[in-house]
């Protein structure tokens, strides 16, 4: 179907951007989302699906690939929000160093201003789209520290005043006022489920977050899921 695809956008005077030979960056990609493990007889292939790339009549490819970003967000095979958590933490980490500097370890700035830069800027980056995951203690885990290092760093208190001083988190945070990267996190989440929960039933996002499917569940307990998330932001 990619030929007609391509062939229809270009009736309307648009190109797909395939990749030719030689070319390192391409935004059309095809991602394979896999089933769960169970529903498979040979998970590691896939029960031997085609994941070449796609080849097209004018010698050009579309890449099939296990990871792509949409919407600034990173989206991978198996569905997991992992991989989106670990990028927007790396672009955290990028905006609170450039800032570092001149703003977090500066002495003429205020605590108060820069609580205010973190909270704007590097925490920006750090829970766009966290509104859609689903967040296993690992992911918490690695947020919590990222959160909690910014901090630190900020109040110019080194892991060696932590241990001499006993210095907890909590303690930390309060000092610029901050709350816990969960606050921030469930803050948004609600945001979302009340923007979804007021639309009219015939919206797609409103049916979609009452939705269920009618095939038979595999064996194994499911796999953390968006709704047990958002309950333990109601709770």
């Amino acid at each position: 179907m990619a030929p007609k695809v391509n062939a229809h956008f270009a009736r309307w005077g648009m190109q797909v951007h395939e990749k030719a030979q030689g070319d390192t960056k391409v935004k059309a990609l095809v991602l394979f989302c896999a089933a769960p493990p169970a529903s498979y007889l040979n998970p590691d292939t896939f029960d031997g699906a085609d994941l070449t790339d796609v080849q097209l009549p004018s010698g050009n490819v579309i890449p099939v690939v296990d990871r792509a970003k949409y919407l600034g967000s990173m989206v991978s095979r198996d569905g997991a929000d992992m991989i989106d958590v670990d990028a927007r933490i790396a672009a955290a980490t990028k905006a609170f160093g450039a800032l570092s500097k001149l703003v977090f370890r500066s002495n003429s700035v205020s605590p108060a201003a820069k609580r205010e830069a973190y909270v704007a800027v590097v925490m920006a980056f750090l829970i766009y789209g966290s509104e859609s995951w689903c967040l296993t203690a690992t992911m918490w885990g690695r947020l919590r520290s990222f959160h909690y290092q910014c901090a630190r760093v900020t109040c110019n208190i080194s892991m060696w005043h932590v241990r001499e001083h006993r210095i907890s988190m909590v303690s930390v945070l309060n000092v610029l006022k901050l709350r816990s990267i969960e606050t921030y996190v469930r803050r948004k989440q609600l945001q979302w489920a009340g923007h979804v929960a007021r639309m009219p039933p015939s919206r797609l996002p409103r049916m979609f977050l009452t939705s269920w499917c009618g095939h038979p569940r595999p064996q194994r307990r499911p796999d953390f899921t968006y709704g047990e998330s958002l309950m333990a932001a109601l709770e």
